[in-house]
């Protein structure tokens, strides 16, 4: 969640996706938290997670400012992960066989314009606050053999029923209202 363009200036919310899982089976480290997970390893070690402050790791291609790196190919098919998105992102496995796999994105949030706001580390492949129903899977590791990661989720929520913004898939428990985001969207104060 962005105030005006993406960039990490203009952050307010970033859930961290998990990187993908390497062809030959080493899977993707999960994402969220202030730091993403490691990728598994194959022949050289897996791509980092991503921090606050610098993308994941990687012998291939280091994370970056918002996405994660792009994996890397040998001549003999290895087949690396790719890093997964967040603040700063996971760096991408190698495709040296068997290949690595790449590490998870980190979240973040703007505690000027945020409260109350909780980031939920991961660990291997399994995203944080896994008991969550809020979570739904969102920021897992790819499998291994060449699976993605799961995008990464935000989860808006306000007391009561009177929705106060418009945007992602507004839902009501009876308490709360929620706005939830998988994928690019826009939320607008009403």
């Amino acid at each position: 969640m962005f105030v005006g363009s993406a960039s990490q200036v203009n952050a307010v919310l970033i859930a961290g996706g998990g990187g993908g899982g390497s062809w030959e089976g080493a899977a993707g480290g999960a994402g969220g938290g202030t730091t993403g997970a490691a990728g598994g390893n194959g022949a050289i070690s897996g791509g980092g997670g991503g921090t606050q402050s610098a993308g994941g790791s990687s012998s291939a291609q280091a994370g970056q400012a918002l996405r994660g790196g792009d994996c890397g190919t040998s001549g003999d098919a290895g087949g690396g992960g790719g890093g997964g998105g967040g603040y700063w992102g996971g760096g991408a496995g190698t495709g040296n066989n068997p290949g690595s796999a790449g590490g998870g994105g980190s979240g973040y949030y703007n505690p000027t314009l945020t409260s109350n706001a909780t980031l939920y580390s991961g660990s291997g492949r399994a995203a944080g606050n896994n008991s969550s129903l809020l979570r739904n899977n969102a920021g897992t590791g790819g499998a291994a053999g060449n699976n993605d990661g799961s995008p990464g989720r935000l989860v808006v929520r306000y007391l009561g029923a009177t929705q106060l913004c418009n945007g992602g898939t507004v839902t009501y428990d009876g308490t709360y209202t929620y706005h939830t985001f998988t994928s690019a969207g826009t939320l607008t104060v009403a």
